[in-house]
């Protein structure tokens, strides 16, 4: 009789229902389209502990499903030519949406864009910073370098300050020759050095494969939403981008660590490029890459409106206050750089309303000169002389 009490306890064990944990994780969940362009939803919310990436993102947006792939957020569907693409803590995340765990702070963001030169990249974007060298991915945060050539070595302490500053523990600071193998496969690195460095000319060949902008021929190229260049910056400008790091063994898709390109043509670009970062914007959290020129930063890739630039320091250091808070960002109107190079194509994109009256006004000027002449016509010779 023990025993058989024992196998029915046993039995009605087995079909309870384990209830959900009451312990709540806080998460930051946003989502928008052209890469940061059109903010669609930014809320912070908490999620039961074990909640997924798609659970989090059910409770802020309505979901349509294609097998396991999020098709349509909010009415917003996906298809051949542009989708949705989830990130967390910046890197683009390596599973499906309820494939992944949530981890207590972790940041969630989905971006609706272009996937047929896309679909490889951007692998993590710029505006999740200091992601992910906070909260890591799936709970495993990798440690911190900052490496810069012997020229940036104090721009390289106001990064690791801002680092320090947002929570990020243990930074480093070294040159190129004292990164180790390990640190260089596994780690968060910040690299400062001009564009003809080895370890940024070894990033610079993922971004002409799948970035929104690359170096080449002595120039910046900044490409468009679909991927075609769209204007060229030169001498004075830096750039602010960021891919998962493509020397980790398991492939530059594992979601172990990032590396940042604080670079530019020149010294110039470069400095301005590490100023920005040092007292980076939160109204700058959704961009993907950055183009830093003399007062402002240019957004990266280039929207249907080309460049679109937003004002901020970038000639003197940024101040204690800036680092611990950030730099303060404004807006400004659609601008044409001062010395960026731009094909017909990017001034059609940029001066089409200004086409399309002219074009309206001759049309209407046809019209009226016709009616004129019409009329002239229909008078008899005496009155035409009066027309």
């Amino acid at each position: 009789m023990f025993f058989l009490l024992l196998d029915a306890t046993a039995g009605l064990a087995d079909t309870f229902v384990k209830l959900p944990s009451k312990e709540q994780l806080p998460v930051q969940i946003s989502g928008a389209k052209n890469f940061g362009a059109e903010t669609l939803f930014d809320q912070e919310i908490a999620v039961s502990a074990g909640a997924t990436a798609g659970d989090a993102l059910g409770k802020v947006a309505d979901l349509d499903m294609s097998g396991d792939y999020i098709e349509t957020i909010d009415g917003i569907r996906g298809d051949q030519k542009t989708y949705w693409f989830y990130y967390i803590n910046g890197l683009m995340a390596n599973t499906f949406a309820y494939g992944y765990q949530l981890q207590p702070g972790d940041v969630e963001y989905w971006d609706f864009h272009d996937w047929t030169f896309y679909s490889m990249g951007p692998s993590a974007y710029l505006g999740a910073f200091p992601e992910p060298c906070l909260h890591g991915y799936g709970g495993k945060v990798a440690p911190t370098v900052v490496v810069c050539t012997a020229d940036f070595q104090h721009e390289a302490g106001l990064l690791r300050d801002r680092l320090t500053a947002l929570g990020v523990a243990g930074v480093l600071v070294e040159g190129p020759q004292a990164l180790t193998v390990d640190e260089k496969e596994h780690d968060n690195i910040l690299i400062i050095a001009t564009a003809g460095q080895p370890l940024i000319a070894s990033l610079n060949e993922q971004l002409k494969a799948h970035g929104t902008l690359y170096f080449s021929g002595g120039q910046i190229m900044v490409r468009g939403l679909t991927g075609k260049d769209g204007q060229a910056f030169g001498p004075g400008y830096g750039v602010l981008d960021v891919i998962q790091n493509p020397w980790d063994p398991r492939g530059s898709w594992a979601c172990g660590s990032a590396v940042w390109a604080v670079t530019g043509l020149d010294a110039t670009g470069v400095r301005r490029a590490a100023r920005v970062l040092a007292g980076f914007p939160d109204g700058l959290r959704h961009v993907f890459a950055l183009v830093v020129g003399k007062g402002m930063v240019i957004e990266s890739p280039l929207g249907p409106g080309a460049a679109v630039t937003v004002a901020m320091n970038t000639e003197t250091d940024p101040s204690t206050a800036d680092i611990e808070r950030g730099l303060t960002a404004a807006v400004l109107p659609v601008a044409a750089p001062d010395n960026a190079a731009a094909g017909p194509a990017a001034w059609l994109a940029r001066y089409w309303w200004a086409l399309l009256v002219a074009v309206a006004a001759a049309i209407v000027a046809g019209h009226l000169i016709r009616r004129r002449r019409n009329q002239k016509a229909d008078q008899p010779a005496e009155e035409q002389e009066l027309i």
